[in-house]
């Protein structure tokens, strides 16, 4: 199968093209509020703001590895005496869509409110299963009744040099034409 077989392939089973509803994104939990009528949450802290917000998860049942995957966005800032911080969730390194905490913290740095919606994270393991596994699955998943053949033929795995404009750059701007193009005349100077 050639690159442009499989490319075409592979629009044809896009789900506009049979009329399918889009794929929805998985969902995030429901955003849980932390709050105790303005009482604090926590005792006094001299910890960063991110820290209080971390450990006060970690009290509240979820895991290490969970707490620790969230991050500040962005610096803390008071306002009339209460710090608020942002904070956003990443695993491995990528942000998980939508998982994030807003906090307030008072002058002592208690803990008086947190908004967050993250998510059970643990340490990722490496994939299982092969490329062409995983894009089969997708497609089932995705495609029900639909199937992709991953093989690769001879002639799509051998590379084979494609003319392009890159390789052969034009000698003069594409952007104006030519003088022959308008009549005569010369491209206008910008």
């Amino acid at each position: 199968m050639t690159t442009a077989a499989l490319v075409a392939a592979l629009i044809s089973l896009t789900p506009t093209a049979q009329g399918a509803p889009r794929p929805q994104p998985a969902d995030t939990p429901a955003a849980q509020v932390h709050w105790a009528d303005g009482k604090a949450l926590t005792g006094k802290s001299s910890q960063a703001p991110g820290q209080v917000v971390k450990d006060y998860l970690q009290g509240t049942g979820s895991s290490k590895a969970t707490a620790d995957s969230l991050r500040s966005t962005g610096p803390a800032w008071t306002s009339r005496g209460v710090t608020h911080v942002r904070m956003a969730q990443y695993v491995a390194g990528l942000r998980v869509y939508n998982a994030e905490a807003k906090a307030s913290l008072d002058k002592s740095g208690r803990l008086i409110s947190l908004i967050e919606n993250v998510v059970t994270s643990s340490t990722p393991v490496a994939a299982t299963v092969s490329s062409a596994d995983a894009l089969r699955a997708a497609v089932a998943s995705l495609y029900p009744g639909k199937s992709v053949s991953t093989a690769v033929s001879k002639s799509a795995a051998t590379p084979r040099r494609i003319a392009s404009r890159a390789s052969n750059p034009p000698r003069r701007s594409s952007v104006w034409p030519s003088p022959r193009e308008v009549g005569g005349s010369k491209p206008p100077t910008p």
